[in-house]
């Protein structure tokens, strides 16, 4: 939007339609659902998808509203968890790990210690991240293609926002990188801090690890 862009945005939870009209103080964000996009044919430009087809049932009601919406030869931008990182099969190893140990960690802090056990969390709404679904690369270029979406470009990223206990460790890593990268391009410089980062993304030998692939694909119509 500051660079002149009409730009609108939709999500399912209305909370994150607020907190995104607070945070960018314009009132083009509505609840929208992206297997029912509220737009009409031939609309936009640019579609955005990040974080939002890995929580979906399926895939391809969301991208052909996604292709609906677009102009012919229209791009859009899409994030998939990636099904082979191994970061996300250690936090998911993590996580029931933490599980099966709380019974016992709930028993030592409170019966041994004559306290009553309070009763169960409920749940909060926030999204459980043990049920989203893995995408592989190969299984999803032929979707997008049978879609009529041709793919241009992917890269990877992240390492994946890990909600286990290692959650805590990625935090730190997270600013810790951000302080050394600002080091960097002191030192480097901005161009150059750019140009290896952009090497990294796109390296077929790194890639496998990352916990998200980011597609850029042409609508076809």
């Amino acid at each position: 939007m500051e660079r002149g862009y009409a730009v609108w945005g939709i999500d399912f939870a209305e909370p994150m339609i607020r907190q995104a009209r607070q945070l960018c103080g314009s009132n083009l964000f509505g609840v929208g659902d992206v297997e029912h996009i509220p737009f009409p044919d031939n609309t936009f430009d640019v579609v955005v998808s990040l974080g939002v087809i890995e929580y979906l049932e399926s895939d391809e009601q969301a991208l052909r509203e996604m292709r609906r919406v677009l102009r012919p030869g229209g791009r859009a931008v899409i994030a998939i968890s990636n099904g082979r990182s191994p970061l996300l099969r250690l936090d998911r190893v993590l996580r029931r790990g933490v599980a099966l140990l709380r019974p016992a960690y709930r028993l030592l802090k409170y019966r041994f210690r004559g306290r009553p056990a309070p009763s169960p969390e409920t749940p909060d709404g926030t999204v459980d991240r043990s049920r989203y679904r893995r995408f592989y690369r190969s299984t999803w270029l032929r979707l997008l293609r049978a879609c009529n979406f041709e793919p241009e470009e992917w890269i990877c990223h992240g390492w994946g926002w890990l909600s286990s206990p290692l959650g805590l460790v990625t935090q730190l890593l997270s600013m810790k990188q951000t302080i050394f990268g600002r080091g960097i391009e002191r030192l480097f410089g901005r161009a150059l801090l750019a140009q290896a980062n952009d090497r990294f993304v796109r390296s077929r030998a790194l890639n496998w690890l990352a916990a998200e692939h980011v597609f850029r694909v042409r609508a076809i119509k």
